[in-house]
């Protein structure tokens, strides 16, 4: 397939912003998100299902799909959202990364390497000179 995969934002949700803010069932028309939760648990919603999620899970939110934590829940997630645009993946459709029949979340385990990896990816993307917590922006699209 003719991939032109771009990262086109990294967004990191602290626990404090996420218990203050109201969280909406979202989706995003040209792009997918891999949402790692990176502490805490909570339910997230994919789709017409619901999972539970816990630290070290990695979440493929599907381009126009719905998706987003349990509106009814507490909030204390805390995650890291690497946005992709271009993705284009052998017999899925276009910003697709698993099929519909496929379970979204991955369990990597609290400790693993890619706890360590998406701060320094925050960093290098948004740069390193003003680092600090940046708050989760409002849907791309709905």
């Amino acid at each position: 397939m003719d991939n032109q995969i771009q990262l086109t934002d990294v967004i990191f949700v602290d626990n404090e912003y996420s218990l203050k803010h109201p969280h909406m069932i979202h989706r995003h028309e040209n792009v997918l998100e891999l949402l790692y939760i990176a502490e805490e648990s909570g339910r997230y919603i994919v789709g017409n299902y619901e999972y539970a999620v816990t630290a070290g899970d990695f979440v493929v939110c599907n381009a126009n799909v719905p998706h987003g934590e349990d509106p009814f829940q507490q909030h204390c997630i805390q995650t890291y959202c690497l946005v992709l645009s271009g993705v284009k993946l052998k017999n899925l459709p276009a910003g697709h990364m698993v099929a519909e029949n496929q379970r979204p979340v991955l369990s990597l385990g609290k400790d693993n390497f890619v706890a360590n990896l998406l701060p320094n990816i925050y960093k290098m993307f948004h740069g390193t000179k003003n680092y600090r917590t940046r708050r989760k922006t409002p849907p791309l699209g709905i």
